[in-house]
């Protein structure tokens, strides 16, 4: 009998949202092949759909992200989690749990992927990551990211001409990271699309390499990193301290990548040999505690040293906008908003009251 930990308000929030994240993003078919080494083929009906050799009762819908297992489960359709706790015949609990561990640990350039165009009716695999083609300009993109998100212009075209961010021919913003083995190379290994529009679409591109995260290099020499659980919190933190940028910025995809991010840049990535300083700036909510807790335990119980050999210190940051304690922030793209509105105040406020004083003056003279 499985032994179902009983678990806090905030780590039952922490665990929706990380679960949320893979059904998001885990398909059915990824796991036949690549967990159960099924061989599947293309149905004749179309190409939507397919069929494993080893059972003939069981067929994959690509666009659905749904198996269908007449033989154990009649018509009625099954997602990941359900579909690997009916092959497995374990419980829904240890279902998720494993389906986690392999989500967030997985290299999709180790890995098959099964992809489908609806429009021609065509599915094909894919290995590594996908990107979505580019639009012929960024307008849409540089207005979210500017007027939005309140980002400064001169980081948003920095991100535009170094091959960080473009829009693509949907009309999303698409963020690029490259592989951290090799800065230099610039070879796309990560890459995430969220909606310029009122939707709050957000997603990985297929293929997406999760623990590469999307690595901004400040100067040779930097010794601290800060790492964000998302780009857009990463990106508001830059403009947040353009002035005086002291980091290199490690922005994940979501909350329940940041450790093992942190883990897979800390192995791999040059930029980070003589590491001096880590600093954690989740967001400030349930799971952003939950997901500090447990880059601090990792961190309490192994350690972390440079190529010097030096022990690299680890803070969890809070954050706020000085002068207002009540102020309720969620994230750091909040308090770069917060940070904007009243600063864009104080401006017009000191206009104001320069042109009282002109007009005073003219009044006397």
């Amino acid at each position: 009998m499985t032994n179902v930990k009983i678990l806090s308000n905030s780590e039952k929030e922490y665990r929706k949202t990380i679960v949320s994240e893979m059904l998001k993003e885990l398909t059915c078919i990824e796991v036949a092949t690549n967990v159960f080494n099924l061989t599947v083929h293309k149905s004749s009906r179309s190409q939507r759909y397919l069929k494993p050799v080893e059972h003939s009762s069981m067929v994959f819908d690509i666009l659905k992200n749904k198996v269908y297992w007449n033989a154990r489960c009649g018509s009625v359709p099954l997602n990941v989690i359900e579909f690997y706790s009916e092959y497995t015949n374990t419980s829904t609990y240890d279902a998720i749990n494993i389906l986690l561990e392999y989500f967030y640990s997985r290299n999709p350039n180790e890995i098959e992927q099964y992809l489908y165009d609806f429009s021609m009716d065509e599915s094909h695999i894919s290995q590594g990551l996908v990107l979505t083609q580019k639009n012929d300009n960024n307008e849409r993109a540089i207005h979210y990211l500017t007027n939005e998100r309140k980002l400064s212009d001169s980081l948003v075209s920095k991100l535009i001409e170094d091959g960080i961010v473009y829009e693509d021919i949907y009309h999303n913003v698409v963020f690029v990271g490259y592989d951290v083995n090799n800065i230099k190379e610039k070879k796309p290994v990560f890459a995430i699309r969220r909606g310029t529009g009122n939707s709050k679409f957000h997603i990985d591109c297929k293929g997406s390499f999760k623990n590469n995260g999307l690595f901004y290099q400040n100067f040779e020499g930097i010794k601290k990193i800060v790492v964000t659980e998302s780009v857009i919190d990463g990106l508001s933190y830059i403009s947040l301290n353009r002035n005086n940028l002291t980091a290199h910025v490690l922005m994940c995809s979501g909350v329940g990548t940041m450790l093992n991010t942190l883990k897979y840049n800390l192995k791999n990535n040059p930029a980070l040999k003589n590491l001096e300083e880590i600093e954690i700036m989740p967001d400030l909510d349930d799971a952003g505690v939950i997901a500090s807790n447990k880059i601090k335990k990792w961190y309490d119980n192994e350690g972390v040293f440079n190529d010097n050999g030096n022990t690299v210190s680890l803070e969890i940051k809070t954050y706020g906008y000085d002068g207002k304690p009540n102020l309720k922030i969620k994230d750091l793209n909040d308090l770069l908003r917060v940070t904007v509105y009243y600063e864009e105040n104080r401006i017009l406020r000191e206009q104001s009251e320069l042109e009282d004083r002109e007009s005073n003056d003219n009044m006397e003279m």
